[in-house]
């Protein structure tokens, strides 16, 4: 009896496998790393051409999620703004105050 209740349990190996590796995750992990500015279809686009696996959007989200990693990048800076406007502008506002 003690048999048959222990097969109803969840068996190891069970469920949908991985698409990518530990070391294919790994390999991505390193590139997030280095890359602070990589968005979700750059890193789609660079595991179909480094690793040839086709993954979906969606998957490369929860990858990232799951590698503690943000799939929103932060604007650089804004293509109109120039430098030395803004340094007038921030000693102006100091000698205001």
């Amino acid at each position: 009896m003690d048999e048959s209740l222990d097969q109803l349990n969840v068996q190891p190996g069970r469920g949908r496998k991985s698409l990518l590796s530990i070391e294919e995750e790994t390999t991505v992990k390193g590139w997030l790393s280095q890359d602070s500015q990589l968005t979700i279809d750059r890193l789609k686009v660079k595991i179909e051409e480094e690793l040839e696996k086709c993954l979906g959007r969606s998957t490369i989200h929860r990858l990232m999620k799951k590698l503690s990693f943000s799939s929103i990048t932060p604007w650089p800076r804004h293509y109109k703004q120039d430098a030395k406007i803004l340094e007038e502008a921030k000693k102006n506002l100091e000698e205001t105050l």
